[in-house]
């Protein structure tokens, strides 16, 4: 008898930007900020991971003992449903150049937030390359 497949479904996100608040389908809220002028209001598409982002991340983003994470250098590609944006992510760090951004503290456990995130959305899928769909308020 075969076992059924994993049946995924897709994750919805919010971002509140007065709040600078990223709301996340059944797993929460999290403090993240953009780039507004790039991220404008609107609907995207948040897809898989394309490669490791390692250039981009200061070592401190992946050492665990300063709340820092392995899944730093996973940047989910972000994509609008009506317009281009160019190189466009959402990732874990300190500071947005035309991403979307959880923000890294040293001294708040946001390791476990960025963690949450990655594990949900890697779980998520509306279609082989789209894991959700966030909409930007």
């Amino acid at each position: 008898q075969l076992k059924s497949r994993k049946t995924f479904k897709q994750t919805n996100l919010i971002f509140y930007t007065k709040k600078d608040l990223l709301k996340i389908d059944s797993i929460g809220e999290f403090e993240a900020v953009s780039d507004k002028d790039i991220l404008v209001m609107g609907k995207y598409f948040i897809k898989l991971p394309d490669y490791p982002h390692t250039d981009k991340i200061p070592e401190e983003y992946l050492d665990e003992s300063q709340n820092g994470t392995r899944f730093a250098e996973t940047w989910f590609e972000i994509e609008s449903m009506s317009s281009t944006v160019p190189d466009s992510y959402l990732h874990y760090g300190k500071f947005s150049r035309g991403c979307l951004t959880v923000l890294f503290n040293a001294k708040k456990n946001t390791r476990d937030s960025w963690n949450k995130i990655y594990l949900h959305l890697m779980n998520s899928k509306l279609n082989n390359y789209v894991v959700g769909k966030l909409i930007i308020e």
